[in-house]
C-alpha cells in the first residue's frame, strides 16, 4: 500500500493535490502498451498488437490481480476480453536513448489520429488487427488538437 516501504509503486493522488479528473465516462479510442526500449534506428514508433497475444499482455498489466478470486479473474477476463475486441492495441517501442522521448509522443499522436481518421471506433474494433507501423517522421500540415 502507498507509504508502505515495501510497496514499489509511484501514484499521485488526484485528490489531495488538488489536480483535474474526469469524473464521467468517455470512449476508450486505443490501448497502447509499452514495450522495451530499443536502440533500432527504427524507434520510437508504434505497431499493431494481434488480439490474441495482446490479450495475454493487457492481463499481464492489470492492477492488483493478485487480490483477485476466481469469480474477480473470470470478470477481469471477460471485460478484458471485449475490450480488445472492440478498440485498437497497439504497443508502443521507445528508443532507448531519451532525447528521442519527445518524438515519441508525437507519433503515439500521429498513431491515435490516424486511427480516428480511418474511423477505428468501438464499433469497429476488428479492422484494429492492420499492420500500420508509424515511422519515426511526422505527417506535415497536420495540427492537433
Amino acid at each position: 500500500m502507498p507509504g508502505d516501504s515495501s510497496w514499489d509503486k509511484c501514484y499521485l493522488n488526484l485528490i489531495e493535490n488538488d489536480c483535474g479528473f474526469q469524473e464521467r465516462a468517455l470512449p476508450l479510442a486505443a490501448v497502447y502498451l509499452l514495450g522495451e526500449r530499443c536502440e533500432n534506428s527504427a524507434a520510437p514508433f508504434v505497431e499493431a498488437v494481434p488480439a490474441n497475444s495482446g490479450l495475454i499482455a493487457v492481463i499481464a498489466n492489470t492492477y492488483a490481480n493478485y487480490l483477485l478470486d476466481k469469480v474477480m479473474r473470470a470478470q477481469e477476463f471477460e471485460l478484458l476480453s471485449r475490450v480488445i475486441a472492440s478498440v485498437p492495441l497497439r504497443r508502443v517501442i521507445p528508443h532507448a536513448n531519451p532525447a528521442y522521448l519527445s518524438k515519441l509522443c508525437d507519433i503515439i499522436l500521429d498513431d491515435f489520429h490516424l486511427l480516428s481518421d480511418a474511423g477505428f471506433h468501438e464499433d469497429s474494433g476488428k479492422e484494429r488487427n492492420s499492420e500500420w507501423i508509424i515511422s519515426a517522421s511526422r505527417r506535415e500540415g497536420n495540427a492537433w488538437s
